[in-house]
């Protein structure tokens, strides 16, 4: 009979270590900074999103710009293993100008673009969870028009292949 309170007992402690160990490990991962400079909010989210080591994913994204309506099409991208293709059929033309931001690490690679150039004006909402952006927006220069551009991410799902 006490060896049967004894497996009882272990049940519930190692259900608490195993609540401690992924709370602890969740607080091991960097945090998306919501102040400081756009280049230290974005070396945040890169780091969170690294440590969490997201190779397959999907997402719904949408660039607005001048452009063609083709490429302001939302489109699906699918990355597995880090590879990043546009699932949505769409026309050559369209599908070379959204190439550019087929896995996140390539729209990291635009934001950091941006700042490089120095905009005008750059805003960018980060996902707080995994550190992907959910919205991009630059205007490069003050003096030019309608060479702004937005990128938007939604429908982000991370997937099992």
């Amino acid at each position: 009979m006490n060896c049967g309170l004894r497996l009882s007992a272990v049940g519930p402690t190692l259900l608490i270590c195993a609540v401690l160990f992924v709370a602890c490990d969740e607080g091991a991962l960097p945090t998306v900074p919501t102040a400081g400079t756009p280049e230290q909010q974005l070396a945040g989210a890169r780091a969170r999103w690294s440590a969490l080591r997201v190779a397959n994913y999907e997402f719904t994204g949408q660039l607005s710009c001048f452009c063609p309506p083709d490429v302001r099409t939302p489109s699906t991208f699918r990355v597995s293993q880090g590879v990043g293709v546009i699932v949505t059929p769409l026309p050559d033309a369209a599908r070379t100008t959204l190439e550019r931001f087929r896995t996140i690490e390539h729209l990291f690679g635009e934001i950091q673009s941006a700042l490089e150039r120095q905009p005008y004006a750059l805003a960018v909402d980060y996902d707080p969870a995994f550190g992907y952006p959910r919205s991009v927006q630059v205007d490069q220069r003050r003096e030019l028009v309608d060479e702004e551009w937005a990128f938007t991410v939604t429908d982000f799902r991370r997937s099992g292949s």
